[in-house]
């Protein structure tokens, strides 16, 4: 388990941006001998082997076809997503203070703790698209080192503010200082010049970018037995590269596809074209049975049989604030990964389904916990029910108990952690 949490404290410490996780995927699935498809271009599969493709820079699909590609084959599928709730930098970014200090104007991209990002050392990466020689491309950009922070106005200033707190104003509390500049300072171009001196290129050259900030304290293990995670983005990267290992690791003997998809979007509702709720899903396995000489049909059919997971951090009783929380379902940390109920469909997890799970998990010693939503806090929703809504196959979203959900610094356990990636490995080896 001390092996297992360095490795993902340092996937999710080097992918500050969904760009960034994939391409780190990429590199694991690279060393495992997955093959490369473009998505643009046709595709010509073979029994037996293992791909992956990248939607958009941020969507990374990866599975292994089974030995005997026949009519009867079903799929296999664990869904996470790349994204995480965080701060934007907008087009034309630059605003200035006084002829002296330089911010950059941002939007909030899903549901953030917005407080937590104060006084943070922000850095700040993404994506730069640029115009060359041989038409437009990308690459992306890690600036690594502190280049923002988003003061706190001093208590000597806001002396209720430990009592009452503060409102939070989008537009203009959460715009990070990023320089002291001087009169002759190019403040419109300061951005763009910065990033074509990091990459190397004119800066007019320079189309677009898509630009997040993101804390530079690393992820680390805590409590005195260094039994708990504290990180940014383990919503939801932790469960991204679990199945990414878990499907690495696995070697399936039986008649599935097996499929591991990391969507980008999620944290703003799934409604893109990289996106949980798009036609990409359905498409990616058309595509995948087409290209192995089977029939539209043949894909229709073969949901029959197939198991959809949806892989997503779950909410931990607050032993601070455990009215929060269902009286009766109280999640607690390093207890078991959690299986998630929900009668209005919020989660896709149905009878039929879940007794699935539940029997693989008594089976194999893996301890789990059932999670509800209080009453009065209904919660959010998950990529699950986008999916099993498209394919209608069997669903089930599981998860990791955390406490401080969509802060800067998220808190998980790392037996959790562990027990997560072991449960996905018997998924893929037993649907």
């Amino acid at each position: 388990m001390i092996e297992y949490s360095k490795k993902l404290m340092s996937f999710i410490d080097s992918s500050p941006t969904s760009f960034h996780a994939v391409e780190n995927a990429v590199g694991i699935l690279e060393k495992n001998n997955f093959k490369k498809l473009n998505y643009n271009e046709k595709w010509v599969l073979s029994s037996g082997m293992k791909y992956y493709t990248i939607v958009n820079n941020s969507t990374l699909v990866t599975f292994m076809l089974p030995a005997l590609i026949n009519t009867a084959m079903n799929y296999c599928i664990i869904g996470t997503h790349t994204d995480s709730p965080c701060i934007k930098i907008k087009p034309d970014a630059s605003i200035s203070f006084e002829d002296n200090i330089l911010k950059f104007n941002t939007e909030i991209y899903g549901g953030p703790l917005l407080y937590t990002w104060f006084d943070r050392s922000l850095s700040i990466a993404g994506i730069v698209t640029y115009k060359s020689d041989t038409g437009i491309k990308s690459t992306l950009i890690n600036y690594k080192q502190p280049v923002a922070v988003i003061p706190s106005i001093a208590i000597h200033l806001n002396k209720e503010v430990n009592q009452k707190g503060i409102p939070i104003s989008n537009q203009k509390d959460i715009i990070p200082i990023v320089s002291l500049i001087n009169k002759d300072d190019d403040v419109k171009n300061y951005l763009i010049k910065n990033i074509s001196e990091k990459i190397n290129i004119d800066y007019t050259d320079i189309l677009d970018y898509e630009l997040s900030l993101y804390d530079t304290n690393c992820s680390t293990t805590t409590g005195f037995n260094n039994e708990m995670i504290s990180s940014s983005r383990l919503d939801n990267l932790s469960m991204f590269y679990n199945s990414i290992e878990a499907l690495s690791q696995s070697n399936p003997q039986n008649n599935s596809v097996s499929i591991a998809i990391g969507f980008d979007n999620e944290e703003i509702g799934s409604k893109s074209k990289k996106g949980a709720d798009s036609v990409l899903t359905s498409v990616i396995l058309e595509r995948i049975w087409i290209s192995s000489g089977l029939s539209r049909e043949d894909f229709l059919i073969s949901s029959t049989n197939s198991f959809i997971i949806s892989a997503d951090l779950s909410h931990a009783v607050h032993p601070n604030s455990p009215d929060k929380t269902d009286p009766v379902s109280k999640n607690l940390i390093n207890n078991g990964i959690v299986i998630k109920y929900n009668y209005n469909q919020k989660y896709s997890t149905d009878t039929e389904s879940i007794s699935k799970i539940i029997l693989l998990c008594k089976e194999n010693n893996i301890p789990f916990q059932k999670f509800v939503n209080s009453s009065d806090f209904p919660g959010g929703s998950t990529i699950g029910p986008h999916i099993s809504s498209a394919l209608t196959a069997n669903c089930v979203d599981i998860g990791v108990p955390a406490l401080a959900m969509h802060s800067i610094r998220e808190l998980a356990g790392v037996k959790d952690m562990y027990n997560s990636l072991e449960l996905m490995k018997l998924i893929y080896n037993h649907f």
